[in-house]
């Protein structure tokens, strides 16, 4: 049995305030699908926050967050050459703990 439920949501980020709000779930579990934007540290925050009993198990949540940057890491440079048209940069191998993990990366850039 389920006392929460969220499921498609495209833009959802946030579930909850929790300086601002309480909220405790006496029986029942969360379900989550398809959250593309929700990060699961979101969702293990609200299974702590609420005191459901039981194990979170990440598995069951894992169809959300994919198009969401959950999380964030300093990628420790080696190198970088600058031409005219482009650059090249090199950083040392990076290895997440979970390679499904791992979409892409992105380099943000300013001109100066």
């Amino acid at each position: 049995m389920y006392a929460f439920v969220a499921v498609d949501n495209q833009q959802l980020q946030y579930l909850w305030d929790w300086k601002q709000h309480n909220l405790s779930i006496s029986a029942g579990k969360l379900f989550f699908r398809a959250n593309p934007k929700l990060c699961m540290s979101e969702i293990r925050k609200m299974w702590n926050k609420t005191g459901i009993q039981g194990h979170f198990e990440e598995s069951d949540f894992r169809n959300n967050g994919d198009r969401a940057s959950c999380e964030s890491t300093i990628l420790r440079f080696k190198s970088n050459s600058t031409m005219s048209t482009r650059i090249k940069l090199t950083w040392q191998r990076y290895r997440p703990t979970d390679f499904r993990d791992l979409i892409s990366f992105i380099v943000y850039y300013k001109e100066a």
